[in-house]
């Protein structure tokens, strides 16, 4: 049996090396490894004790192998990781360390600073042996801590093995429940039966991890346990894309993702797994997806919203993963982040609307005016000083529309970027200097994510205020935070106000007694980036205008 310790210890260590050796980078393989080695050291161990005959040298090897009860906080590790056992996640390692690891290493402390739980006895017939000191608070502490652990193993398992609805994923865990079965009658037997008959023998329980061994190496070879999974497979590329990938299983849980998950789902990949895919993009569409891929076998390009603290437009493409057997073992997602793309989209959609109406109102008016202008010149042969000023207006209205043409073509032709609000405010007040204007700002430290003639809206408004106001003195910007995370920001002054039937009229192309232009302008500003503006202000009370800027479309600084 001594020799059979040795043994043990070469073919634990040998089988922990030979998985390693299949995927260095799964998790589930560096467990299986390190429980391997360290039942290696367990076996090596307790082959010294049994070659030694006094009981110092037995001593020393005892105190040497005392930090055996970590295989079993380890073992119970690789059991909750390969299962996909909640205890795996890691927002609940804080239990693996306090309920499994601690007790563990307690007992290691304990069994290499004091005698409390074995002593060296001489038996008739057996020399020397060490057996557990009876009536020890710390052995009954460590007898009942380990079964605790390895039935808790074992029911783990058996769980696990109940819900598995793939032919091959259930056999590989009817064979590791059976080893853990075996493990543990071994070491009952060696712990309490034998010595309660009155037997010494190097402890069986290595007997059972050898078993343990034969099934895990015919479930390699035979059923793949431990072969690349969809898992594994990805793992080795996706830290290299910068698209987010999700794997999940067959029921939708999430199983693995990788780094960029953080940066466009707004989840850290800590707080990923474990969770169903519908926690992640949201009820019933997340279902459907879900079934259209396993359906299917693979889907391309769907576009779904995620507001993940910033809002993000992304775009979907998944393939379900088979098992050996062909059924499907869970799908593959690769999320692409196309925010930009779809405001360069929408952009491109807006631009050519404006084209079209720009098209149509310099056609019209400025042909108009200079048809005016014509007849006014005309006029002018015989009546100089009575037409001179209506043509000289006429003149001013033709370059209006062309400076406004200008404004107009710039709108949406540089891509949208975050911006300070206070710069966009100070920028706009710096161009139009309203003079006998008070303007007051109180702004946060927050940027927008607009187009960069966002501050033409600011401009817009502090003109309009000049013009129609009716005497406005004082203009005050600030911003307000409503419920639902979204940020308005506020301009209000002093002046006459506008009349209820003005409110929506006023955004209107040539509406008002001026161009007509400069807040229509700023509604298609906005609308780049998913804001938007109206006038709230009550009628003699000054006008207020308020600026929407939805939860993602702003951030502090």
């Amino acid at each position: 049996m001594a020799g059979f310790c040795l043994a043990c210890a070469f073919i634990t260590f040998g089988l922990g090396v030979y998985v390693i050796a299949r995927n260095p980078g799964s998790l589930v393989n560096r467990l299986f490894l390190l429980s391997m080695l360290l039942a290696a050291y367990w076996a090596l161990g307790e082959f010294l004790i049994w070659q030694v005959r006094t009981p110092e040298n037995i001593g020393f090897y005892l105190k040497a192998s005392s930090f055996w009860p970590m295989v079993i906080a380890v073992f119970f590790h690789f059991i909750v990781v390969y299962c996909g056992h909640p205890l795996s996640r890691k927002d609940n390692s804080w239990a693996l360390i306090m309920g499994i690891y601690a007790p563990s290493l307690a007992l290691s402390l304990i069994g290499l600073l004091t005698d409390d739980l074995y002593t060296v006895i001489f038996r008739e017939g057996y020399g020397y042996v060490y057996t557990p000191v009876t009536g020890s608070y710390a052995n009954l502490f460590e007898s009942s801590y380990i079964l605790a652990v390895m039935f808790i193993s074992l029911f783990i398992v058996f769980i696990s093995w109940k819900s598995e609805t793939r032919g091959k994923e259930a056999y590989q865990k009817r064979l590791v429940g059976l080893g853990v079965l075996t493990v543990i009658a071994s070491g009952a037997l060696s712990a309490l039966v034998l010595p309660a008959l009155g037997i010494y023998t190097p402890n069986m329980v290595f007997l059972g991890i050898a078993v343990f061994s034969l099934l895990m190496a015919y479930a390699i070879h035979t059923q793949g346990l431990f072969v690349v999974t969809p898992e594994m497979a990805m793992s080795q590329i996706m830290a290299l894309i910068p698209d987010a990938i999700v794997i999940t299983d067959g029921t939708g849980k999430i199983t693995d993702a990788n780094e960029a998950v953080a940066g466009i789902l707004g989840i850290p990949r800590e707080d990923v797994s474990g969770r169903d895919i519908g926690e992640v993009f949201g009820g019933k569409s997340s279902g459907s997806l879900m079934d259209t891929v396993l359906r299917r076998g693979r889907v391309t390009d769907i576009e779904a919203e995620i507001d993940g603290g910033q809002h993000r437009v992304v775009s979907i493409s998944g393939a379900r993963v088979n098992n050996p057997e062909g059924g499907p073992a869970g799908i593959v997602l690769v999320i692409r982040d196309i925010t930009g793309r779809k405001a360069r989209e929408s952009a491109l959609r807006i631009a050519n609307e404006k084209i079209s109406l720009l098209t149509r109102l310099t056609r019209h008016d400025i042909s108009n005016l200079v048809t005016a202008l014509s007849g006014y010149l005309e006029l002018m042969r015989g009546d100089c000083d009575r037409y001179i000023n209506p043509a000289i207006q006429t003149v001013q209205r033709i370059t209006e529309y062309l400076q406004f043409s200008k404004q107009y073509q710039d709108i949406g032709s540089t891509r949208p970027e975050w911006q300070p609000l206070a710069g966009i405010v100070a920028r706009a007040i710096g161009e139009i200097h309203p003079e006998g204007l008070e303007i007051t700002v109180d702004v946060p430290d927050v940027e927008i994510f607009a187009d960069a003639l966002v501050y033409r809206v600011i401009y817009a408004l502090i003109d309009n205020t000049i013009r129609h106001s009716g005497g406005a003195t004082k203009v005050r910007i600030s911003t307000e935070k409503g419920e639902d995370n979204a940020l308005t920001v506020v301009f209000e002054d002093n002046g006459r106000g506008i009349g209820e039937k003005d409110k929506e009229l006023i955004f209107q192309y040539g509406y008002g007694s001026h161009t007509g232009l400069g807040l229509a302008i700023s509604r298609d500003i906005l609308a780049l980036t998913g804001l938007d503006v109206k006038e709230t202000g009550v009628p003699g009370k000054g006008a207020r205008f308020e600026i929407l800027v939805p939860a993602g479309a702003w951030k502090e600084r």
